[in-house]
């Protein structure tokens, strides 16, 4: 616990002295934690790690009792189809507010 505190001093000073708000750090890190991505093949993950359909409608469940918004992000080369399915599965899951935003690949 002090080595946690003691490194979020030193992040929050290092910040402050680059000109970058802590608000700002968490926000970035707030927004990976609720972004569900869609790749191009469909495949889903969230915070860096895979999710089936199983962990989909869990991640879901738990974003929504936390009153969280969901970013949905997706390739730009998605299939609509499987945006409407992440949407659907949104609302089985209570979510009140979605982001949807686009993945552009060179």
């Amino acid at each position: 616990m002090k080595k946690r505190i003691v490194l979020s001093a030193v992040i929050g000073f290092l910040a402050i002295a680059s000109g970058i708000t802590i608000f700002t750090l968490w926000k970035h890190h707030q927004q990976e934690l609720t972004t569900i991505a869609i790749s191009r093949d469909g495949s889903l993950s969230r915070a860096g790690r895979q999710l089936d359909a199983e962990q989909l409608a869990a991640s879901l469940k738990e974003l929504a009792a936390k009153g969280q918004v969901v970013t949905i992000r997706a390739d730009i080369k998605t299939d609509h189809s499987r945006i409407v399915e992440i949407l659907n599965a949104c609302r089985a899951a209570d979510v009140t507010e979605i982001k949807l935003a686009t993945a552009t690949t060179r």
